[in-house]
């Protein structure tokens, strides 16, 4: 069974979102707060427990097939250019690749983090086997490294189950909090490109 997309409460704000996706931001004149979780799925968006809707286009999927139940529930949706006129009550950003764009998303937010703690520390593990046991035992090492006895571990945020994809791994990013010393991100590939780009991603 495929390990389930996590739920995140990444703050974003929506103009940071159009610089970091070089897309173009239609508000329809509202006000826009700062904006809480991020998912492509808009079930999760209709639940209320994400602002933010990246529609992916898949193989059998399209979802800006979506985009009619969640306007006016997603305060920002972050879509393929010309899609957006489908949306006359959420706010939204064209983008030119909805994929791309979820990728830089959480480049943006993880970066921020960064910024905020130099201490903060992140680990991508790539290979063509043994990624998921290595991931798993440099996390374990992060968390206790330079504790003292009886001192509380490190808290490190790591890759859950398989999500070592273009979708799964930025998601896994957009989890990461104030909280997290460290970061251990797994790393996979299918098709040529990937990893490449989730590094960007990771830096």
């Amino acid at each position: 069974m495929a390990t389930p997309i996590p739920d995140n409460r990444a703050e974003l704000r929506a103009d940071d979102v159009a610089r970091a996706t070089a897309g173009v931001l239609v508000t329809h004149g509202r006000d826009l707060d700062v904006l809480v979780g991020v998912t492509t799925d808009s079930r999760v968006v209709s639940a209320g427990r994400a602002d933010v809707f990246v529609p992916l286009v898949g193989e059998k999927m399209d979802g800006h097939s979506f985009l009619d139940r969640i306007d006016g529930v997603a305060k920002l949706v972050v879509c393929a250019r010309g899609r957006g006129r489908a949306l006359t009550k959420s706010a939204f950003v064209e983008v030119d690749d909805t994929l791309v764009a979820l990728g830089a998303i959480a480049a943006h937010h993880l970066e921020r983090l960064r910024a905020s703690d130099p201490k903060r520390r992140v680990v991508a593990v790539t290979g063509s086997a043994g990624k998921t046991t290595t991931k798993e035992l440099t996390a374990a090492l992060l968390a206790t490294n330079g504790v003292p006895a009886g001192e509380p571990s490190a808290i490190v945020q790591k890759t859950r189950g398989n999500l070592n994809n273009r979708i799964g791994m930025p998601s896994t990013v957009l989890t990461v909090t104030q909280e997290h010393t460290y970061v251990v991100l797994e790393v996979g590939m299918s098709v040529p490109g990937e990893i490449a780009a989730m590094a960007e991603i990771a830096r």
